[in-house]
């Protein structure tokens, strides 16, 4: 399995480099993608991580908050967020029950009782 870093979640190309700020009583742990085109900025938070900023706003709307470091190894190799992933689902879901009972236009929707 890839490692959290090889691979730059944002622009796919990349690699992230840790750097470590230290104040008076704490120690912050950043990761910069090397990439110019790119310059994504992650801040490490406990086993989470969040993309602080990058060149492309629509990726740092959609990816804003505080995700597990496998979910950004699953984002920079194509895949989703596991919160992409329940939507995924959920959607699917509702397609299944829908095409069970086909709806006429010109009729009302009757689902028969469970």
């Amino acid at each position: 399995m890839a490692r959290f870093g090889e691979k730059c979640p944002v622009c796919k190309i990349g690699k992230l480099s840790e750097a470590v700020e230290k104040k008076f009583l704490s120690i912050k742990v950043f990761y910069i993608c090397n990439n110019s085109d790119c310059s994504a900025k992650f801040l490490e938070r406990r086993n989470t991580t969040k993309l602080l900023s990058c060149k492309d706003n629509s990726f740092l709307e959609r990816y804003g908050d505080y995700l597990e470091k496998r979910e950004w190894i699953n984002i920079a190799d194509g895949g989703l967020s596991d919160k992409e992933i329940e939507i995924q689902k959920d959607k699917e879901q509702r397609k299944m029950v829908f095409a069970q009972y086909p709806v006429d236009k010109n009729s009302k929707l009757q689902i028969p009782n469970a």
